[in-house]
């Protein structure tokens, strides 16, 4: 079982990274990268919330985000030391790379994590009433 869903994963990977990409998005894709290589977007968004915290009520949305991002990046980094995947790039022959590929093994996802993490959130704080969501 295990296998096949890596199996699945590698063919996925290398049709996505050889076959499905536009050139041009290549400079957007480089600074997305370097901003969320350090988390920077999460911890924007933490300051705008600071700043805005009367008006949307953002102080405690703002405290609550920044802990629940620190946290799920720690545990990665933990999670990460117990869980050796190799990241595609360096076990894959062929891949096409824009930046350097980081030296910490690929499971658990740092930004699938903190993103999560981040809109589960900003959806409990920021929901719409009517999606019954949380509350």
């Amino acid at each position: 079982m295990v296998e096949s869903i890596i199996e699945l994963d590698k063919r996925l990977f290398e049709k996505l990274n050889q076959h499905y990409y536009l050139e041009a998005l290549d400079p957007i894709t480089v600074f997305l990268t370097a901003i969320s290589e350090v988390g920077l977007f999460w911890w924007v968004v933490v300051g705008l919330l600071f700043l805005c915290h009367k008006r949307v009520g953002g102080f405690a949305a703002g405290r609550t985000l920044a802990l629940s991002v620190g946290i799920v990046f720690i545990l990665q980094a933990v999670i990460n030391q117990f869980v050796p995947r190799p990241r595609p790039p360096l076990s894959e022959e062929g891949v096409r790379l824009l930046v350097d590929p980081p030296l910490s093994s690929s499971f658990p996802s740092a930004h699938a994590a903190t993103s999560f993490a981040a809109m589960t959130t900003l959806v409990y704080f920021f929901q719409a009433p009517s999606t019954g969501l949380f509350r």
